[in-house]
């Protein structure tokens, strides 16, 4: 069995636009006031946020060069099948809950949740892992956003 490189033109795609998108995203920021990172201006987060979306399109990109076997070469057609949409539509059902949830329960708790009907997508979840990403998250979430930054996020719903 050879193994021979290989571009991946999903990944070569997907990397590029995330970075095309990131970096002109960075770049429209910077028609906004930067600011320091102690006293953020409105285009500090954008700015930051489009160079990231740049960085990981780079990685998912130089990703697109991988080396496979000739065997799996005809295996990766098969993946151009109709996508499992239970994964999209839980992902997606994740944030609404979020969005749902956070003036009500709290950022704790709408946190969590996020975390537990995001992990339906996978249909080999363990909950013990479920519920210590939840927590961890939930903690750090709070710590962050509510207490670090002092954003005006409701944590728990009493």
């Amino acid at each position: 069995m050879s193994v021979r490189r290989r571009l991946d033109h999903r990944d070569g795609a997907a990397g590029l636009a995330f970075f095309v998108f990131g970096i002109a995203f960075a770049v429209l920021a910077l028609n906004y006031p930067l600011g320091t990172t102690m006293r953020m201006g409105p285009g500090y987060f954008p700015v930051v946020l489009g160079l990231i979306l740049a960085g990981l399109g780079l990685v998912v990109g130089l990703g697109a060069f991988r080396s496979q076997s000739v065997a799996d070469q005809g295996a990766g057609n098969a993946s151009l099948a109709i996508p499992k949409l239970r994964p999209a539509l839980l992902i997606s059902a994740s944030v609404l809950v979020f969005a749902a949830a956070i003036e009500s329960v709290g950022l704790a708790l709408a946190t969590f949740g996020v975390i537990a009907v995001s992990s339906l997508a996978n249909s080999n979840v363990r909950w013990r892992s479920v519920a210590a990403s939840g927590l961890v998250l939930a903690s750090a979430s709070v710590a962050i956003f509510a207490y670090g930054l002092r954003l005006p996020f409701r944590v728990t719903p009493f």
